[in-house]
């Protein structure tokens, strides 16, 4: 019989959860009453050896071991962690989990993008322990029938390899049931997260229609009081003075020039501002900065490169 099993272990200097595996080859002669039982453990002080070891020391002539129940023994060592591994990460999942169904849109949130992240992998932590505890299932259900066939016929070895895989089975649906909640808690929370970035953008677009609002009437304003203003600035120049003697305004034959350069600026304006629509990529093209093409030094590097290529050639074909 040669089977394996995967376990979790606690290492309380990092406290943090490892998964370990470890194996075992039993071969038992019924005719020569021998057995040969091999244990293969990631460390020289592992749970299950030091078990082991003490129930081989405590066996004596007179009341030999049997070596069937190493295989209890060994279980008996490593499923009991998975109890234990299971709670952990539930204290970790239910808090987020908790505060996850108790959150409102339209407050700030408690929870963010890095609790989904941790809730995608408490989810494959609970998938991962499934699997594994189903294996361990199988194996203890394979043992415990074997146990009971002749030539063995070892009903209370088999009956105590039953009670652990019925445990195998509760973690599992434990851990399944973990991993359903974790799978439908991170899904409303990604679903939350969304929403509430649609509300964060709602609430960006009615600032940014506040702000056009603002614009609007700024613009408005500007538009009333520009004719007043281009009136005031107009006969504020010097081609304007006050007869005081006849109370007129007399105006200089040279107003012409006015009238002829805002013309021209204007139009120029109106000119480049058109051509900018059309040829926008020349302007930034030509504000681009610009590659410098290879220097003197990179030329020489390339003729000495060129040159040294040349005298290979030439010592190969002298050598041929």
């Amino acid at each position: 019989m040669a089977y394996s099993l995967r376990y979790p272990e606690y290492k309380s200097n990092d406290d943090e959860w490892t998964t370990r595996q470890s194996a075992v080859y039993h071969r038992l002669d019924l005719v020569s009453r021998t057995s040969l039982f091999i244990l293969f453990s990631p460390t020289p002080d592992a749970r299950a050896y030091s078990l082991i070891d003490a129930k081989l020391r405590a066996s004596t002539v007179s009341e030999p071991l049997d070596t069937i129940s190493l295989h209890e023994v060994f279980f008996s060592a490593y499923l009991p962690a998975w109890r234990r591994y299971i709670a952990s990460h539930e204290r970790r999942f239910l808090p987020m989990a908790n505060t996850t169904f108790a959150t409102f849109i339209d407050e700030p949130l408690r929870v963010g993008y890095d609790n989904l992240s941790a809730m995608a992998g408490l989810e494959t932590r609970f998938l991962a322990v499934s699997t594994m505890l189903s294996a361990a299932q199988q194996v203890l259900s394979e043992a415990a029938t074997s146990f009971r066939q002749e030539p063995l016929s070892r009903s209370s070895q088999a009956d105590e390899l039953d009670n652990l895989g019925r445990h195998c089975v509760a973690y599992g649906r434990a851990a399944a049931h973990l991993r359903q909640r974790a799978q439908t808690t991170g899904q409303l929370l990604a679903a939350t997260l969304s929403l509430r970035d649609q509300v964060i953008a709602k609430e960006q677009n009615g600032s940014m229609l506040q702000l056009n609002k603002s614009a609007v009437f700024v613009t408005t304003l500007t538009l009333v009081y520009a004719p007043a203003s281009f009136v005031a600035s107009f006969f504020g120049m010097n081609f304007f003075a006050m007869d005081q003697l006849n109370s007129r305004i007399v105006a200089t034959p040279m107003i012409w020039i006015y009238i002829v350069a805002i013309t021209v600026f204007t139009a120029a304006t109106v000119a480049f501002y058109y051509w900018l629509v059309k040829h926008d990529d020349v302007l930034f093209r030509r504000l681009a900065p610009k590659v410098g093409g290879p220097g003197w030094r990179s030329l020489a590097r390339r003729f000495t490169k060129q040159g040294a290529g040349q005298e290979m050639e030439m010592q190969n074909g002298a050598v041929v």
